[in-house]
């Protein structure tokens, strides 16, 4: 909390959010692969699955978010 009371400390707090979203990515991208693998096995990937959901999404803005698309 106190980080955030500075100039430099709300500077480090964005910057190590920046670098938690980043291994995340990473971190989904690995998960993804090794679902996708398994799907295989049954003509599937993430990528198809999802497509329906982002197709039947509902939204003032018409388009899903970033943070949904990856």
């Amino acid at each position: 909390m106190q980080a955030m009371l500075t100039p430099a400390g709300r500077a480090w707090l964005v910057d190590d959010l920046d670098k938690k979203r980043v291994q995340l990515r990473e971190a989904d991208r690995l998960v993804t692969k090794f679902v996708d693998s398994y799907l295989a096995k049954y003509g599937q990937t993430v990528e198809s699955l999802s497509a329906n959901v982002f197709d039947e999404y509902v939204s003032d803005d018409e388009v899903p978010p970033d943070e949904v698309l990856h």
